[in-house]
């Protein structure tokens, strides 16, 4: 049996040239990418979240995606109570 989940991420680059991802679990379906744009750029335009160091987190916009994984478990133990 599989184990499906999906999720949107989106990419950002922080002021001091790290990457950042912020991921979105259960997202609408079908967002174009007028719409991640806009959402990426209000994220950055918010200038809300700064590290301890003073720089801002999510600085310049990367990208946008949608990321799908399956599982299947082949063999696991049970855990043994202690």
């Amino acid at each position: 049996m599989f184990e499906e989940t999906n999720v949107f991420e989106l990419k950002f680059k922080t002021a001091d040239n790290k990457s950042r991802t912020v991921t979105i679990k259960n997202p609408k379906a079908n967002l174009d990418a007028a719409s991640v744009e806009q959402a990426l750029n209000a994220l950055v335009a918010a200038n809300a979240f700064i590290n301890e160091e003073g720089y801002q987190i999510f600085a310049t916009p990367v990208s946008g995606r949608y990321v799908n994984r399956q599982v299947q478990e082949i063999y696991t133990t049970e855990e043994v109570a202690g």
